[in-house]
């Protein structure tokens, strides 16, 4: 390759590592060109991308970013993740896939300027996705309301009975 090419590429990838909030490394050796393209499919699926990057042009390129910790993993074949959105969808993509796939082996990755594990990747990967954690938490913020209504309305229910109680004695 070129310098001007190296350059392009340089430059996209510090685009792409500026841009993203969760990168995930992975060894992809092993894996044919139809499951990379599955895999690839399923990323563009929950906004994220994965890219086959040469270790010296990544770590060039992560220099100045929150992902110039990582420079220490890019080592041997290696690709990486970009996640743009929510992190959650495209570490359970990866994970989940590399279960099926023992092929696709699991490096690690920064999420929020922070280092994580494998472990802590397959722990992001189990959290719900955001729009089930909102409804959880409207679910919450909802549910001391429901009572007090509840309470309220049992007070008058009570209050009717005990009218249509004194009315019955009465006659």
């Amino acid at each position: 390759m070129k310098k001007a090419g190296k350059e392009a590429l340089v430059s996209e990838l510090k685009e792409k590592f500026e841009k993203a909030n969760l990168g995930i490394l992975v060894h992809n050796n092993g894996l044919n060109v139809k499951q990379v393209t599955v895999l690839r499919k399923k990323l563009r699926g929950v906004d994220s991308e994965m890219k086959v990057v040469k270790n010296t042009l990544a770590s060039k390129a992560s220099e100045g970013t929150r992902f110039e910790k990582i420079s220490e993993h890019l080592q041997g074949p290696v690709a990486v993740t970009f996640c743009y959105k929510d992190p959650v969808a495209p570490a359970k993509v990866i994970v989940d896939f590399a279960e099926e796939n023992p092929a696709l082996v699991l490096k690690g990755g920064i999420w929020n300027q922070k280092v994580i594990s494998i472990e802590e990747l397959k722990a992001l990967s189990k959290v719900p996705p955001r729009e089930v954690l909102l409804a959880r938490m409207l679910g919450a913020l909802k549910a001391p309301i429901g009572r007090t209504v509840n309470v309220l309305n049992g007070v008058m229910v009570k209050l009717v009975n005990v009218l249509k109680a004194i009315e019955e004695k009465k006659k």
